[in-house]
């Protein structure tokens, strides 16, 4: 579509095409090429709307509020060009170009209005530290969950947002403390092969989630990974497995099957395997039957652990 020019009455921003390369109100560019913006959604009421940034060096973007008004431009986390008056309450898409390093929500602000990520577009962003941290009001993110830049998914990243599907992209390695916990609404989650490290408490407390894929590339299950996940009816462990953290699968109550690959019986922490379900019952490799049933630790549950 390209170029547009509108007059003084300047209304429809909210959901501009795809196709659109820019609009221009009186001659200010307020849409810029929608293909590389970072684009969030918010519920807003006639108010002051603050989009709180990681901190740290390297701001140089354009703040595009959706509202027809002139674009703001921010060169520090702490800019004044990240805050906007909303005169009319309504549904706004925020577009953002240029360099932006991370969003920083850490259960704080405006983070209730927060409901959409529609695209991470292309703007350096490399940080996801808390970033939706208790936007529990967030229910929509792109395909994949994380920006091109990023390698690792933080601490708290997601933790109490209402997100229903997690897509991690290949570019990701590491999952930090918390990143997908307390999430009531996820019900499945696939960690990609390039992920080497997950961190305590991932999926902490993720109460519909049915379904966990882990990768031959994990080695150890932390702390409190999986507890009261209270949905979960079984879980598979990758035979690269060697160990697994304290309370990883407790509370886990409707769980009665774990799967375990590894030949060698893995180490785990006290409680990890504590308040499942009452029949809950361990399929390890048949060639290592009485290894683990001998092993330290696994012997206490000699009686319900059988070959696959």
């Amino acid at each position: 579509m390209g170029i547009i020019n509108i007059g003084d009455n300047i209304t429809g921003l909210h959901n501009q095409s795809d196709s659109i390369q820019a609009v221009y109100h009186l001659g200010v560019k307020v849409w810029p090429d929608s293909n590389n913006a970072f684009i969030i959604e918010f519920s807003v009421e006639a108010q002051t709307l603050t989009i709180p940034l990681y901190n740290t060096t390297g701001y140089n973007c354009s703040f595009n509020w959706g509202d027809g008004s002139a674009p703001t431009s921010v060169t520090a986390y702490d800019g004044t060009g990240r805050t906007h008056v909303y005169a009319t309450p309504g549904i706004y898409q925020v577009l953002i170009t240029g360099t932006c390093k991370g969003i920083f929500f850490n259960n704080t602000g405006d983070k209730n209005n927060l409901i959409k990520i529609i695209q991470w577009g292309s703007v350096g962003m490399c940080y996801m530290d808390c970033a939706f941290y208790f936007c529990s009001n967030l229910v929509s993110i792109p395909n994949v969950c994380a920006p091109p830049d990023v390698n690792t998914i933080d601490t708290n990243a997601y933790r109490y947002t209402s997100i229903t599907a997690v897509n991690i992209p290949t570019t990701v390695t590491t999952i930090g403390n918390f990143a997908f916990a307390n999430i009531t609404t996820l019900s499945a989650i696939a960690f990609p092969s390039s992920v080497t490290s997950l961190g305590t408490g991932v999926c902490f407390y993720n109460s519909a989630l049915t379904s966990v894929s882990i990768p031959t590339s994990i080695t150890t299950i932390p702390i409190q990974a999986f507890e009261y996940c209270t949905a979960l009816q079984t879980i598979t462990f990758p035979s690269s497995l060697k160990s697994i953290g304290d309370s990883a699968l407790r509370y886990c109550t409707s769980c009665v099957d774990v799967i375990v690959n590894a030949v060698v019986p893995p180490t785990f922490g006290g409680l990890a395997f504590e308040n499942m379900h009452a029949n809950r019952v361990f399929h390890v490799p048949a060639g290592s039957l009485a290894a683990y049933k001998a092993a330290a630790g696994w012997s206490v549950y000699a009686d319900v652990i059988f070959a696959m």
